[in-house]
């Protein structure tokens, strides 16, 4: 037994090798252009007043993003389990998994078609009657479509979560009399949250890095890290290069540090 599970992990070993080649020799490249002249690349980033705006804006949007999408898809998961148990359910778990295979670029465009001010929904409403949910300062429409995009994957991930064992530890608690909140604070709740945890990380850190959806719904300046980075790459200036690997570095640590803080916070528990 003990040697089958030796094969078992040496079987991971040639895609583990990959993924660090890969990840590594990225990191590696990113490292040693943003120190092609010396440290002025992360002088001129750390001076800019565009830097703290733009990681503050970053993380509100990252961290409200992961929040909401956690709670709605952890809502969502419950509502298929029960609405749905008897009738209907292979269908909603269809459903809830459309969304997954949607990118997230035809996601933000019909954010875009529905949310802006001459879009869908002010037309239903007679015209002038939306504010700016789109390219404004508070990134409505980025959360929005992080939101949409990404609460059917949580909820499909809780749902994995909730099977087998916790059906018959919820039945048990039902059956010793524990009112419908008790069990699933004490029953429900604790199994769903490791899922709940991972689901969250993961749209934090694609949130916090990604360019398409903040660069066609977000305002000029201050704009999200991933597409400030994009905007040093492309200039004009290939001085300027270093600094866009600068900040996407700093999106790298700062994805570290939030996966850490998440991981250490799950462990305490």
């Amino acid at each position: 037994m003990r040697r089958g599970k030796a094969w078992g992990g040496f079987g991971t070993v040639p895609a583990a090798l990959v993924l660090l080649l890969l990840f590594g020799g990225a990191l590696t490249q990113a490292l040693s252009t943003s120190f092609e002249d010396g440290t002025r690349a992360w002088g001129r980033v750390f001076a800019s007043d565009e830097l703290f705006e733009s990681l503050a804006l970053t993380w509100r949007v990252a961290l409200l993003s992961s929040s909401v999408a956690a709670a709605l898809g952890l809502a969502l998961a419950l509502v298929v389990r029960r609405v749905f148990a008897t009738f209907g359910g292979r269908v909603a778990r269809v459903l809830l998994q459309v969304p997954l295979s949607m990118p997230h670029l035809v996601v933000a465009i019909s954010t875009l078609m529905l949310l802006s001010q001459s879009g869908l929904l002010d037309r239903l409403l007679g015209g002038n009657a939306v504010p700016a949910l789109t390219n404004d300062a508070f990134s409505v429409g980025i959360i929005f479509t992080y939101v949409w995009k990404e609460a059917p994957f949580v909820a499909v991930l809780v749902l994995s979560a909730l099977r087998g064992e916790t059906l018959k530890l919820e039945e048990v608690a039902r059956n010793l009399g524990a009112s419908p909140w008790l069990v699933f604070r004490d029953v429900t709740l604790p199994a769903a949250l490791p899922a709940l945890r991972i689901g969250a990380a993961l749209v934090f850190a694609y949130a916090f890095g990604a360019f398409e959806v903040p660069r066609l719904l977000g305002q000029t300046r201050p704009s999200m890290l991933g597409v400030w980075s994009f905007r040093l790459y492309t200039d004009v200036d290939l001085s300027r290069r270093p600094e866009a690997m600068v900040v996407a570095l700093l999106i790298f640590a700062s994805v570290g540090v939030a996966a850490l803080a998440l991981n250490v916070k799950g462990r305490a528990r």
